[in-house]
């Protein structure tokens, strides 16, 4: 039987990700967040593979109630500004908490929390959710200034599994896979 050696590798960990607006647009997938913070009853974790394009993210456990201080962040830069959309995907979720569905906050630099519902007017039905097998949410932003951002994602409830993150400044075209993850510097 041939000896099997483990030769470790050098660990540095990668400078957190700051992702360029170019085209109109920034795209990242949700497990290239900035930061992040942990709650004592739930963490983050990546799941590979998981969603249209490279993973998705969520709490675990999974059945866990997110508390407050929970929370992902990305940070872009951008040469725009004006009203912006930001659109979320997230895998589908069945609506499990007596139709109450799912719900999650989105602020950008620190601006008040815009609370979003990705699935509560789901009942059962057969439709576009089983169909396309993602749920987009979209919310309306105020991105004053050209220079760099700070995107927060809170959960609010537990199960929800996040694949990307799109900041359309005009220049997003539709995809079914969405558009591919925007440039990032490390600093």
């Amino acid at each position: 039987m041939p000896k099997v050696t483990l030769v470790p590798e050098s660990r540095i960990a990668p400078a957190p990700p700051v992702f360029i607006e170019k085209d109109g647009y920034v795209s990242i997938g949700a497990e290239h967040y900035t930061r992040s913070a942990d709650c004592a009853s739930a963490k983050w974790i990546t799941i590979p593979n998981l969603g249209r394009t490279l993973s998705a993210v969520t709490i675990s456990p999974c059945t866990a109630t997110p508390e407050g201080g929970m929370y992902l962040e990305y940070d872009f830069e951008t040469e725009k500004s004006g009203e912006v959309t930001v659109i979320v995907r997230f895998s589908s979720t069945l609506n499990f908490n007596d139709y109450k569905g799912l719900r999650y906050a989105v602020s950008l630099d620190g601006s008040e929390e815009q609370i979003v519902n990705i699935n509560g007017n789901y009942k059962g039905e057969l439709g576009k959710l089983q169909a396309e097998h993602i749920i987009m949410t979209q919310t309306k932003h105020q991105c004053d200034r050209k220079a760099r951002h700070t995107l927060r994602i809170r959960p609010l409830d537990p199960a929800l599994v996040m694949q990307k993150i799109m900041i359309d400044f005009g220049g997003l075209k539709p995809s079914y896979l969405a558009a591919p993850e925007s440039k990032k510097i490390e600093k």
